[in-house]
């Protein structure tokens, strides 16, 4: 375990020869098919976490498979997966946490794309709000307004590969978004990166060689399938696109919480001190008011409070380079 950087919320770890014995090659071929991301989002939840005014994440060609949530697996042979206990360690050195509770496995099939990623959050939490009950774009807007920081969950993010370029690269801006980040380049596969990616932008490196997909036939119902030695991008049974498995980048994230210690775990079990949806309205209310920005009497969690927030609390997009 080598420790690469540090900024002043969390550590970065990098660990070699990862995942020897797990199987990954069999685990991407019979676990499909994978779902195109942008299943995630409603149109006014793209636009708040996209730049520019994106309404859509569909036309990303990332697609994914969850393998294991809340702790179980879903599908047969990734438990030696989620009980990962090189993973486990690096957590506790990312947040200096004494427990480690993995709960999420997901598979990601990239598909070659050119300027999808310019710099993104994972999915953050909070004690009572999750992302299994509230809405993705929700979650980001809590954690970009800082209003809720004393309940956020840390979420250790190990991310692993199948992925040998060329391009492609890893990218983390492990010393905050207005400085050049660190890029972990090809080959990836047996590498992982242990960080906060709740927290710490990264992203995706440009791959494209050959082409990707034709922006039309990303719809929310593609699907990515493996055929032999090739993924197919389909619409229902037709074959929209098809690529070698060399061609195309996988990756797998695992995701655990940690907790300081069991005092700090039983707050969580216990529910002592959790937000509910009449809360989080209460304070987004409050900042609303003091920043004297209209809003209805009565707010409720839908599209019409996402983009008044997200106006307030846009995306930002990290320095590149």
């Amino acid at each position: 375990m080598t420790q690469i950087a540090a900024t002043s919320e969390s550590s970065v770890v990098l660990l070699e020869r990862v995942l020897r014995h797990v199987p990954l090659e069999q685990l991407f071929a019979t676990n499909g098919p994978y779902w195109n991301q942008g299943r995630y989002l409603t149109t006014a939840g793209a636009a708040s976490q996209m730049p520019g005014g994106v309404s859509s994440t569909v036309g990303v060609p990332w697609y994914r498979q969850d393998w294991a949530l809340g702790g179980h697996a879903l599908v047969e042979g990734v438990d030696a997966l989620l009980g990962y206990e090189p993973f486990a360690d690096a957590a506790r050195a990312v947040f200096g946490g004494e427990i480690v509770r993995p709960h999420t496995l997901y598979a990601n099939v990239q598909l070659p794309a050119v300027g999808t990623d310019f710099g993104h959050i994972d999915v953050p939490e909070f004690r009572g709000v999750t992302r299994d009950r509230h809405p993705v774009a929700l979650l980001h807007l809590m954690n970009r307004s800082r209003l809720f920081t004393a309940w956020q969950l840390d979420i250790c993010t190990a991310v692993t590969w199948l992925w040998d370029g060329p391009r492609g690269d890893f990218v983390l801006w492990v010393d905050g978004p207005q400085s050049s980040p660190k890029r972990y380049g090809p080959p990836l596969t047996g590498r992982a990166v242990i960080s906060d990616n709740d927290r710490v932008f990264h992203a995706v490196g440009d791959f494209a060689s050959p082409h990707g997909p034709d922006p039309s036939d990303l719809t929310p119902t593609s699907e990515v399938h493996v055929v032999g030695e090739r993924f197919e991008l389909r619409h229902g049974s037709e074959v929209r696109g098809a690529w070698s498995r060399g061609a195309v980048r996988r990756s797998l994230s695992w995701k655990a919480y940690v907790f300081a210690d069991a005092h700090a775990a039983s707050v969580f079990d216990e529910h002592f001190d959790d937000l509910d949806e009449a809360r989080v309205l209460r304070i987004f209310a409050s900042e609303l008011d003091a920043r004297g920005v209209a809003r209805p009497a009565k707010l409720a969690i839908d599209d019409s409070l996402i983009s008044t927030l997200a106006a307030i609390w846009p995306k930002t997009v990290p320095v590149q380079g």
